[in-house]
């Protein structure tokens, strides 16, 4: 499942764990390591299957994904790894990744 920023983002991970879905999510990591580590701490809470942003958890996620069947990431933040795409007559930031994903394991992206 893919989100834009609209609210708390873990909202949508939340729900689908209440009704016994083991759902897989994505952090970034906090500037502050104080913050971080009260921030794990509380989403953690949610549910289990967090990874952190970066190349050394992908092979995770991958696995979860591939088990769990549904992977919350959220795509409203800019990274180095960005394409330029016209959408709707406007030059957007788009993050490919999740393209990449959909295509290597026949997934489907379910907005949201």
């Amino acid at each position: 499942m893919v989100s834009g920023h609209f609210g708390n983002y873990d909202v949508m991970r939340a729900n689908l764990l209440r009704h016994w879905l083991r759902v897989g999510g994505r952090y970034r990591r906090m500037d502050t390591l104080y913050f971080q580590d009260l921030y794990i701490k509380t989403i953690s809470k949610i549910g289990d299957g967090l990874y952190e942003r970066g190349r050394s958890s992908l092979k995770q996620m991958l696995t979860s994904l591939k088990s769990a069947g549904i992977f919350v990431v959220l795509i409203d933040q800019r990274f180095r790894s960005r394409t330029m795409l016209n959408f709707m007559d406007h030059p957007a930031d788009t993050w490919l990744s999740i393209v990449k994903f959909v295509l290597k394991l026949d997934a489907v992206v379910v907005p949201a």
